[in-house]
C-alpha cells in the first residue's frame, strides 16, 4: 500500500518541481559534505574561484567534481535571482513602488543561459576587483543588475 501511495504522489509532482528538488538536494549534499559550500558564499572572490569551473566544463571537463560544482553555482545564481524576484513581488504587493534590482527569469530559460550569466558574473568580478571583497550575494546582484536592468 505504501508503494502505491508513493507512486500516486510522485505523479502529481511537476517536472519543474522535481528539477528544483534535485538541485536543492545536490546543493545540500555539497554544502554539508565539505567546506566548498561555505566558501561559495564568502565573497565575490570565492565565487570567482569556485565558479570558474563553468569554463572548465565548457572546455570539455568531465570531472564529476567539476560538474557538481557547476550545478551548485547554477543553483546559487538561480536561487538568488528567484529570491530577489519573490522579495520584489512581496514588497510590491505591500505598496513598495521601487523597481527590482534586476529583471531576469532563469526558470523559463535553458541552462546554457544560466551558464552565460555565470560567465558574465565572473567577468564583472574580474573587472571590479574592489567589489569582489563583498559577500557573494552583493557581487552577483550587482552583476545581474548591470546585465539585466529593469525597464
Amino acid at each position: 500500500m505504501r508503494r502505491k501511495t508513493l507512486l500516486i504522489y510522485s505523479k502529481t509532482i511537476s517536472a519543474r518541481a522535481c528539477r528544483f528538488l534535485l538541485q536543492f538536494c545536490i546543493c545540500i549534499f555539497l554544502f554539508s559534505s565539505s567546506s566548498f559550500g561555505q566558501s561559495l558564499y564568502d565573497s565575490g572572490t570565492e565565487f570567482l574561484h569556485v565558479c570558474s569551473v563553468v569554463e572548465r566544463v565548457q572546455s570539455g571537463s568531465k570531472s564529476p567534481t567539476d560538474k557538481a560544482s557547476l550545478k551548485a553555482c547554477e543553483s546559487y545564481v538561480v536561487g538568488l535571482a528567484d529570491g530577489v524576484g519573490i522579495q520584489h513581488l512581496w514588497s510590491s504587493s505591500h505598496g513598495d513602488k521601487t523597481k527590482a534590482g534586476f529583471c531576469v527569469d532563469f526558470q523559463h530559460r535553458p541552462a546554457s543561459d544560466v551558464d552565460e550569466a555565470i560567465h558574465m558574473i565572473l567577468q564583472y568580478i574580474r573587472e571590479n576587483p574592489d567589489r569582489a571583497r563583498y559577500s557573494t550575494g552583493i557581487s552577483v546582484e550587482e552583476a545581474l543588475h548591470k546585465e539585466f536592468p529593469c525597464k
